[in-house]
């Protein structure tokens, strides 16, 4: 990778780097021809680098809406990343758009004006366009870091990009990666470290956290997060908080039914054996046979309900006592069969007529329909 050293080392464009706009407007070229995607890691890029900055001056000036200020960078942060990682994201008009994600540039000089340029990417629509929005964050960021760095990271990020499908690839590269943060990343930890850990900056510690380790949280959940309605943005970070653990807990549940899904391995009977030449054996067990069933008529109904934005609390919670009923049965069972073959069969009476067939491996891991009845459980009080 070539460095920037203010001369003339790159050869696709000189850095006259210069505070104001003739920084922005000549570094234009050097970014027209990239995907939107990668544009847009790069200038949240810019943006994360930068946040620890906004802590200070937050601190220093201590501004009556101090809490819409961050938390507006934290949405222009989160909405760009995700439509790195999801280009359709971009398309969503009703749940991403430039107007919902403004930020207004008059209360926070270059941090502000970086993250607003992060948000006005959901309206750009020209390879121009987003040239002009990378280019002017760099220019502001040189405020907050020398102009060698400032360049160098960004080069370094977009050589991390390689040859990835999406802009997301970049975002597991450290923040960081070209030299050491300076001393106001700590003092941006030291910020987080300030509130309580059920307080309403919990998520977004970590968040950055994942960001500056080059280890994002995971992207379903970022993505989620990032739809969350704007009445619940402009209500405040307690509100977007107690949002952020609905998300969460229904992430749960949608985890663990997956998991729990795969141990049962449910094959049907469409041929005449299973196994080949050699099939396992069947137990036809009452007993175990009703305990199955009930577990795997939970886990269908269950799948049903998720259909569902919102499904009713009674509806989860009829479901969440036929898996405990289940459990109860299926682990009084368990108690006398610990030496059940992993190969072993349980043919269940399914439903619509069809024979269903379930590895007895899940008679020996009852704690994966734990797991889903805690997640249940963690899920109901976001139910109404």
């Amino acid at each position: 990778m070539t460095e920037f050293d203010g001369g003339d080392q790159v050869p696709e464009l000189r850095f006259n780097m210069l505070f104001g706009n003739q920084a922005a407007k000549e570094t234009i070229p050097y970014f027209i021809g990239e995907k939107q995607s990668v544009l847009m890691a790069l200038n949240v890029r810019i943006l994360l680098r930068s946040l620890p900055r906004m802590f200070i001056a937050l601190v220093d000036r201590d501004p009556p809406d101090i809490d819409a200020i961050i938390l507006s960078a934290f949405r222009a942060a989160i909405s760009t990343a995700v439509g790195c990682k999801y280009p359709n994201f971009l398309s969503d008009r009703d749940a991403v758009s430039e107007e919902l994600l403004q930020i207004n540039l008059h209360q926070l000089d270059s941090v502000v004006h970086i993250a607003n340029s992060c948000a006005q990417f959901f309206g750009a629509n020209s390879e121009r366009r987003g040239a002009e929005l990378v280019a002017g964050s760099i220019d502001a960021s040189l405020l907050a870091f020398p102009e060698n760095e400032v360049v160098n990271q960004v080069l370094a990020d977009q050589e991390h990009q390689g040859q990835g499908t999406t802009g997301e690839q970049v975002f597991y590269s450290p923040l960081f990666s070209v030299y050491d943060p300076p001393d106001n990343y700590k003092s941006a930890m030291w910020y987080f470290d300030q509130v309580p850990n059920n307080g309403p900056w919990i998520f977004w510690r970590s968040w950055y956290q994942g960001y500056f380790d080059g280890q994002p949280l995971d992207w379903e959940l970022q993505k989620q997060i990032a739809l969350i309605h704007n009445s619940i943005w402009n209500a405040g970070p307690n509100a977007v908080a107690d949002e952020i653990r609905r998300v969460r807990a229904r992430l749960k549940v949608e985890s663990s039914l997956a998991e729990l899904e795969v141990s049962l391995e449910v094959k049907r009977l469409a041929r005449h054996s299973i196994g080949g030449n050699n099939p396992p054996e069947s137990i036809h067990d009452e007993r175990l046979s009703g305990a199955i069933t009930l577990i795997w008529e939970a886990t269908e109904e269950l799948s049903t309900a998720l259909e569902e934005e919102n499904p009713a609390r009674e509806w989860i919670e009829a479901i969440l006592s036929k898996l405990k009923s289940g459990l109860t049965s299926l682990l009084k069972w368990c108690a006398g069969k610990v030496n059940l073959a992993v190969g072993t069969v349980i043919v269940v009476g399914a439903t619509k007529g069809t024979t269903v067939v379930v590895d007895a491996y899940i008679s020996k891991h009852p704690e994966k329909i734990e797991a889903l009845i805690e997640a249940l459980e963690r899920w109901l009080p976001f139910l109404s």
